[in-house]
């Protein structure tokens, strides 16, 4: 009786030598099959993204909604710390008259 690796074995010999493929053949095959599931679990998973909906989950999840400070202000700082890092103000000099 043939054992495990012996079927294995007939069985890439088969592949190899009647039907002509090689592994390269396989892993060609392989690599379209995962480039076109990953374009499909995207699609699933993004392509009914609501921005409005995200960004409500968000705040009440990360429990934003109930402190005292208010999300509100922490956007405030983080913005005013983005902008101020990204940004030169640079004095005019006041015209006379």
């Amino acid at each position: 009786m043939a054992g495990k690796n012996d079927k294995w074995v007939m069985f890439r010999n088969y592949m190899a030598n009647e039907l002509g493929i090689t592994k390269e053949d396989v892993k060609e095959w392989i690599k379209d099959a995962i480039h076109d599931e990953v374009k499909n679990v995207v699609a699933n998973a993004y392509g009914r993204c609501d921005i409005e909906e995200m960004v409500r989950r968000t705040i009440i999840h990360h429990d934003y909604y109930g402190r005292k400070e208010g999300f509100n202000s922490d956007v405030i700082k983080a913005t005013a710390s983005i902008l101020a890092s990204e940004i030169e103000i640079k004095p005019r000099k006041k015209k006379e008259d």
